[in-house]
């Protein structure tokens, strides 16, 4: 259980504060030019994965990002902007592959430093992120918030 937890907590921390906004729901919609429409219950609060705490921005959020991997069916992680992803042994590091051709909105390619970024971000005590905290796990990013 304890080993779940730990890779539930990066895979929440690479969910919510490791997505970067892309305008698709999913690969198909995006290679097909759909779009999407939805109606909500109040006012969009922000579309800052590092300020968002509601479930209007979240639900906003999680239609148009694409996180490095999130859980799926039965609780399984499924890679999205990941290619693969592996474990050390030691269980301390983990390391991405991106999906190849993965581009913003205007175009620019999508690479490793975009979510080095996000998350940096994320731990910034100037961002006030109050899920900062999910990424507790990660080396040094504890000692950064304090």
């Amino acid at each position: 259980m304890r080993k779940f937890g730990k890779v539930a907590a990066v895979a929440a921390s690479v969910t919510m504060v490791g997505s970067v906004a892309l305008p698709a729901v999913s690969a198909s919609a995006a290679s097909t030019g759909k779009k999407i429409n939805w109606s909500e219950v109040a006012a969009l609060p922000t579309m800052d994965p590092a300020k968002s705490t509601d479930t209007v921005s979240a639900d906003a959020l999680g239609a148009t990002s694409l996180p490095l991997v999130q859980f799926g069916k039965g609780g399984k992680l499924e890679n999205e902007a990941a290619k693969s992803y592996e474990k050390s042994d030691d269980g301390l590091t983990y390391t991405f592959h991106l999906r190849s051709g993965l581009k913003w909105e205007n175009g620019d390619d999508l690479t490793a430093k975009d979510f080095v970024y996000g998350w940096q971000r994320s731990i910034d005590p100037k961002t006030a992120s109050e899920y900062a905290y999910l990424l507790d796990s990660v080396k040094n990013a504890k000692a950064i918030q304090n």
